[in-house]
């Protein structure tokens, strides 16, 4: 029966005048292998637990089944009791708010310890993977339908307050709500218990659905309970969340979610057929079969939910899925607020982010052996930028121009500060530059004698033959800032159609030479023209031919995080000059390195 030196978290479920004629079973063949669930009369620490599972009511028909050996092997718990099962907690609801109330101080303490890295970028993604929402997580999965909504909101308290520590205080309740959307949603990935509780509990119902449903079978097999009995409560307890979370959703998203659901529903099932025959899904890599137990960690930057390189299966794909339907609803309520205050800078920034020309990978890059960094305090001013949160308590004086006012959230820096603007740009073009010269080492900036009519003028930041299809291509990088004078609804093809008109003249003439002029322009907060996306696409699959790489993906999400990075290093340092000048913060600084 027992040939294992390690048994952890099993369930028996028999009933009540089987229990000492099961365990004494049980008991003799750990015994034989040399293990033992110990004696409270021996002085042992007892480890396991036996339950009356039935209405307390009823508690006195069974009277007799916690024997002498019961109670001396197993800690008789009573049936009104709450248990933990598995780290979660099994019992009435005020049981389980006092246990979520201990995670979130246990919570608290991890996010304290945290703040000693003293690198916002460090922070955020230790906070948001290893203290973020995932330490309750396994409690919303299997009671986040239940939980009183002022435990949660502890919870998100918590996480709003060690935001603040990270990025040098408090981001405001709008940036806020920014935050705990997801990164694709111009958000930090800082999800909320609150939004993130039914998602939860949803998602891990329809995964474990399968498996659920198999004991259910066996306990009928033992005849210890009606399968339709249990599988009814169970089904309608899952389709009152469902309808809870699709309640606050338009119906073009409830539709989606139920759709999402169905999916994974069908999903699960294959997985679970699959881990019957001896074969399991991998998490990693959908749709690949590989033995149980041959991959028991993720792979190295599979780690993050929110992170680009993360490729999300099972629970936690469908969990997200519905997590980014409530991200649509709460950022549309917010844009609508927004609007009516006439916040349209904010409008704006918003829409950029969530483009799908707009990388965020900057938000991950904290090794620099990987490529550049930010220093922490312009990671910090740039995640401030991200979210339209104040950087100063009132208005002043821009500290360039000596003109503008500079706004709560210095939104007139990225139009100001031409001296960071111009040497932002140059590393964005230097950047651009490497990328084309890994299959086209002749790739050359600033490159003169293009246009015999102006031999002086210099139309391409970058000639390269990396960038077009069996052309050469003048490349001329520009960025904008939405806020711009005359930025259009779209910055990136305002800044296009400028730089058309004023080659205009000369066009013709480097056509003739076999020369593309090709602007590849991108807004202050990272989004790319289509046609960049498409070029840098282009010499990322060259680069990764030229050195013998079959998938160019790679190459192409290193070289995007080093040019939003640069990208957003510009924005940081653009809003640092704009700020007033502390007297005596050199000096400060020298004597704290020294």
């Amino acid at each position: 029966m027992v040939d294992k030196w390690f048994m952890d978290d099993g369930q028996l479920y028999m009933s009540p005048d089987a229990v000492e004629g099961n365990l004494r079973l049980l008991d003799r063949h750990l015994e034989a292998a040399g293990s033992s669930r110990g004696r409270v009369s021996r002085g042992d620490d007892i480890k396991s637990t036996a339950r009356l599972l039935c209405p307390p009511d009823r508690s006195g028909e069974f009277n007799g089944w916690a024997t002498e050996y019961v109670r001396d092997t197993c800690k008789v718990v009573s049936s009104a009791d709450a248990i933990i099962v598995l780290g979660a907690v099994q019992g009435p609801v005020a049981a389980q708010g006092d246990h979520f109330s201990k995670l979130v101080h246990k919570a608290s303490l991890v996010h304290h310890a945290i703040d000693a890295a003293s690198d916002p970028a460090v922070e955020l993604i230790l906070k948001r993977k290893c203290a973020g929402v995932c330490k309750v997580m396994f409690t919303l999965r299997a009671a986040g339908d239940s939980l009183d909504k002022a435990h949660l909101q502890a919870y998100d308290l918590l996480l709003r307050d060690s935001l603040g520590r990270s990025l040098s205080g408090d981001v405001g309740d709008d940036s806020w709500i920014q935050a705990t959307c997801g990164v694709k949603d111009s958000g930090l990935g800082f999800r909320t218990a609150t939004e993130v509780s039914l998602p939860a509990f949803i998602a891990s119902r329809v995964a474990a659905w399968p498996g659920v449903r198999s004991i259910f079978r066996d306990l009928a097999d033992a005849g210890l309970a009606d399968e339709d009995v249990l599988a009814h409560a169970y089904q309608q307890r899952t389709t009152l969340a469902q309808e809870r979370f699709c309640a606050v959703l338009s119906a073009e998203q409830a539709a989606a979610a139920h759709a999402s659901i169905l999916e994974a529903a069908a999903s699960t099932e294959h997985f679970w057929q699959q881990m019957l025959q001896g074969q399991q899904v991998s998490s990693n890599r959908p749709g690949a079969a590989v033995r149980i137990g041959q991959e028991l960690v993720d792979a190295a930057g599979y780690q993050d939910s929110e992170s680009p390189t993360t490729s999300l299966f099972g629970p936690s794909k469908l969990q997200n899925l519905l997590c980014s339907l409530h991200d649509d609803r709460r950022l549309m309520q917010l844009g609508e607020r927004l609007q009516r205050e006439g916040k349209h800078d904010d409008i704006r920034r918003i829409r950029e982010l969530r483009s799908e020309h707009t990388d965020h990978s900057w938000m991950w890059v904290v090794n620099p052996v990987h490529g550049p960094v930010l220093p922490a305090d312009e990671f910090s001013i740039a995640s401030r930028v991200r979210l339209g949160a104040p950087l100063l308590l009132d208005s002043m004086l821009c500290e360039v121009c000596q003109k503008r006012v500079l706004d709560v959230k210095c939104t007139h820096a990225l139009c100001c500060s031409l001296a960071e603007s111009t040497i932002g740009h140059n590393r964005v073009k230097e950047v651009i530059h490497a990328g084309c010269s890994i299959s086209d080492p002749g790739a050359c900036m600033e490159a003169v004698g293009l246009v015999d009519s102006q031999p002086n003028l210099r139309p391409a930041d970058i000639l390269t033959r990396a960038a077009i299809p069996n052309r050469t291509a003048a490349l001329d990088v520009g960025v904008k800032c939405p806020e711009a004078a005359g930025a259009g609804d779209d910055c990136t093809q305002t800044m296009v159609e400028e730089k058309l008109a004023y080659y205009a003249a000369i066009l013709p003439e480097l056509e003739r030479k076999g020369i593309t002029y090709c602007p590849i322009t991108f807004s202050s907060f990272g989004r790319r023209h289509g046609t960049t996306s498409r070029i840098m696409q282009e010499a990322a699959s060259r680069a990764a031919r030229f050195r013998g790489q079959l998938n160019s993906k790679q190459m192409l999400r290193s070289w995007s995080a080093t040019v939003t990075t640069e990208l957003w290093r510009r924005v940081a340092r653009m809003v640092k000059a704009c700020l007033p000048k502390v007297v005596g913060s050199e000096q400060l600084s020298q004597v704290d390195e020294g």
